[in-house]
């Protein structure tokens, strides 16, 4: 009696172990039946740095020349002389700017990676790198900015997360 309920109960307990252990797979189903296309979008580096005296992390598209300036006279306003504004065709372009926030050493770094659009959005894929090893002892803003083509879709960031 003890020896069926035993073999009772590991069967039982393999079934239970088996049917939790099976993957799952999520489909998308598309509302509408037409394929979404992305394509990749180029974009130029026109700066990075360390200070960019912007103490909170944000992420901007910037559209006009006075935000432009306005991004600028923060992070010149520790430099002499400060980083020359770059040339930005805002009819055609856009500027991206990354910022990290404010870190306790040197040695972290913001950049992006990659941008997608598609018929809802652009994605900026985005990398922060954080230091290993010896860093300078001082506090540091870092920042990344570059140029697209202007695009019509609301633009959104995307941290990318590395597993080393």
């Amino acid at each position: 009696m003890r020896q069926s309920i035993f073999i009772f109960f590991v069967i039982s307990i393999g079934l239970i172990l088996l049917i939790f252990s099976c993957k799952t797979k999520t489909l998308v189903e598309q509302t509408d039946n037409v394929p979404m296309t992305v394509k990749t979008i180029p974009f130029t580096e026109i700066s990075r740095g360390s200070n960019s005296n912007h103490k909170e992390t944000s992420f901007l598209s910037i559209d006009n020349s006075e935000k432009l300036a306005d991004i600028f006279k923060i992070i010149n306003s520790t430099k002499s002389p400060g980083i020359k504004i770059p040339h930005i065709d805002f009819e055609n372009e856009s500027l991206l700017t990354l910022f990290m926030g404010e870190k306790n050493t040197g040695g972290y770094k913001i950049e992006i990676d990659r941008i997608y659009s598609n018929e809802n959005t652009t994605s900026v894929f985005y990398k922060e790198i954080t230091p290993s090893g010896m860093v300078t002892q001082i506090m540091t803003q870092p920042f990344y900015m570059a140029k697209i083509n202007k695009v019509d879709q609301p633009i959104v960031f995307v941290k990318i997360i590395s597993k080393e």
